[in-house]
């Protein structure tokens, strides 16, 4: 199938190309974070862009994980013989960073001059990489958080998880009564608990302030307080979070899981029932998913030429050609609307129909809350909610000293720019 998709491609994009590099000899280099499992997919990206785009050689790196791709491309940014890639890749967390200390290329110049078509890709996908009016990067190879769910058990005995948060706690109590099971377990990231709050209307930082202290934010803490108190809930923290809480679910002990959506095969390997996707509750007809992932920009210090290429580059990555095979071949989102109700798409979703959850609400999903300080915001926010939510800590109190510290870090990266 790859080599047939590659074929199409190569003949398809060979009709438009612009032979602009044809008699050059551009590389660039391009860092991402696919680990060798997915090295059959990055070479099939490089194979297939290198045959429609003559001159213009790409050499993949793999620079380790998010953190680590961070830090290995400010310091190559910073020093003067660094070798900085035409290309990179990075989480949505350090997007705010890149934007306004100028270390990602503004994108939209590179949009107009080549009439590139972003009309196909969901505006609160595309809005992920834009910062104060700059597209620094563009979304590639996202995903969002969803909710898995035993439906195996949930048919049995006729559960059906509601949309609506405030529905919750009874459904919970039902849960733990006709099964026995913990209703949900999840790990204690602000990307499985944000988006709650986020569709409660909580503002987690603009100008310089934060909401969590307010009425709708303390109810909602107060909820997964009681929750965990009551045995309904499984709140998970440290380096074994993520395993433990995937263990008790494929051991049958846990009913559903915050995760994202990419993980679903690996449930529907690791289980011996039938994996549900679920989207996430909201409030009042609110039911946004926030976008998680990465995005792919070009580091500004490059030479104009490598950044044209680059560009070409990122252009075919994020294009409708691939669009698709990224839902079929990565398990992530697809990268435009033009593949929702595709044959191929349909033919996929008719072999693995849980994620059809996932494309039903895709103009749903939205970026998350873009600062220079989100790294240091979230871990703050998480520590004060295992206070609160584990330890016990009074909410409304503990809640205001969380704004305080939030607010004072917005006030640092502000007064110092």
């Amino acid at each position: 199938m790859k080599k047939i998709l590659a074929i199409i491609m190569c003949i398809m994009m060979a009709l438009t190309l612009t032979n602009a590099f044809a008699d050059s000899d551009v590389e660039v280099i391009w860092w991402h974070n696919l680990d060798s499992g997915n090295q059959e997919f990055v070479d099939f990206i490089v194979s297939t862009f290198e045959a429609s785009h003559p001159g213009i050689k790409i050499v993949p790196h793999y620079g380790g994980n998010w953190n680590e791709l961070n830090e290995g491309l400010v310091l190559a940014n910073a020093s003067e013989n660094g070798q900085l890639p035409g290309v990179a890749m990075c989480n949505t967390k350090f997007i705010a960073a890149y934007g306004n200390s100028g270390l990602f290329e503004d994108l939209n110049p590179y949009i107009e001059n080549t009439n590139y078509d972003v009309s196909t890709i969901p505006a609160g996908v595309f809005g992920i990489g834009n910062v104060d009016g700059r597209q620094i990067a563009m979304p590639f190879l996202n995903n969002t958080q969803v909710i898995y769910y035993n439906k195996t058990v949930a048919e049995q005995y006729g559960l059906t998880i509601p949309k609506e948060f405030n529905e919750w706690d009874a459904f919970f109590k039902e849960v733990k009564e006709k099964t026995g099971m913990l209703p949900l377990a999840m790990q204690s990231l602000d990307f499985y608990y944000g988006t709650i709050y986020r569709n409660a209307g909580v503002t987690i930082v603009k100008d310089g302030k934060c909401d969590l202290n307010t009425e709708p934010a303390i109810k909602i803490t107060k909820q997964f307080q009681t929750w965990v108190q009551e045995g309904l809930v499984d709140w998970l923290s440290g380096s074994d979070a993520s395993a433990n809480m995937r263990q008790g679910f494929y051991d049958g002990n846990t009913f559903m899981v915050f995760h994202n959506s990419s993980a679903l095969f690996n449930y529907m390997e690791k289980c011996d029932f039938e994996v549900g996707m679920a989207w996430y509750p909201g409030f009042d007809g609110t039911y946004n998913g926030d976008m998680g992932g990465g995005v792919i920009g070009i580091p500004a210090k490059n030479s104009q030429e490598v950044k044209d290429a680059a560009w070409e580059f990122i252009a075919f990555l994020c294009g409708d050609e691939l669009s698709t095979i990224y839902v079929t071949e990565a398990a992530v989102l697809p990268a435009r609307t033009t593949s929702i109700g595709s044959p191929e798409l349909e033919a996929y979703l008719t072999e693995y129909p849980a994620y059809r959850t996932l494309f039903d609400n895709f103009e749903n999903i939205t970026p998350p809350f873009i600062h220079e300080g989100a790294t240091e915001i979230c871990k703050i926010w998480q520590g004060f909610m295992n206070m609160m939510v584990v330890e016990g800590e009074d909410v409304v109190e503990t809640s205001d000293d969380l704004v305080h510290e939030v607010e004072e870090i917005m006030a640092d990266y502000a007064n110092n720019p």
